[in-house]
C-alpha cells in the first residue's frame, strides 16, 4: 500500500503498531484533508478475557502476590498491544465506536459518508478467529477484588 500509495481510498483499514499512522501520515493530512481515525474500542476487562480464551490461558485469581496474577493477566496478552497509543491523538482526530457494531451497524453508517467502491466484492462473511467463550469459567467475574485490581493495572499499563 505504502508503494502504490493510497490515491483511490476514502477508508484505510490497518491493523498495525499505532506508528503505521504517524509513519504514513505524520501531519495527519491525507491530501490535505484532515484525517480521522476510527478504534473499534471495547470493555478492557472483556477484551482481557477473550485474549485469556484465545490463547488458551487461566487468569492466576488465587494468586499470592499482585505479581503472580499480573503475570498470568501478560500472558494474555495477545500481539499487537501496540496497535493504539495516545499519542495518536496529537495528530488526528480519534474516534471510538463500539467494537459489536464494527461488521453491521458501523459499517451502515459509514456506507452513507464515504463513497461506493468501484470493484464490489462478494457480501462479507464474518469468519470467528476465536472459539467461543464460557465467562462461566472465568473467574474474574466472581472475584471482585481481583477484578478490580486487574482493570486498575490495565488502564495504568495498556493504552
Amino acid at each position: 500500500m505504502k508503494e502504490i500509495g493510497f490515491e483511490d481510498c476514502d477508508y484505510i483499514s490497518q491493523e498495525s503498531n499505532w506508528q503505521f499512522w504517524t509513519n504514513t501520515f505524520g501531519n495527519g493530512r491525507f491530501h490535505g484533508m484532515k484525517m480521522e481515525l476510527h478504534v473499534p474500542c471495547r470493555n478492557r476487562l472483556d477484551h482481557l478475557m477473550s485474549q485469556c480464551n484465545m490463547k488458551r490461558k487461566k487468569i492466576a485469581c488465587d494468586a499470592k502476590t499482585d505479581e503472580e496474577l499480573f503475570k498470568s493477566v501478560k500472558e494474555c496478552f495477545v500481539f499487537l498491544l501496540d496497535r493504539y497509543n495516545h499519542a495518536l491523538l496529537k495528530h488526528f482526530d480519534v474516534r471510538c465506536f463500539d467494537f459489536k457494531k464494527q461488521f453491521n451497524d458501523y459499517t451502515s453508517y459509514m456506507s452513507g459518508i464515504l463513497q461506493t467502491r468501484r470493484l464490489q466484492s462478494t457480501p462479507y462473511v464474518k469468519r470467528d478467529t476465536n472459539r467461543p467463550r464460557n465467562k462461566a469459567n472465568e473467574c474474574i467475574w466472581e472475584n471482585r477484588a481481583v477484578l478490580e485490581k486487574i482493570d486498575k493495572y490495565l488502564l495504568e499499563t495498556v493504552p
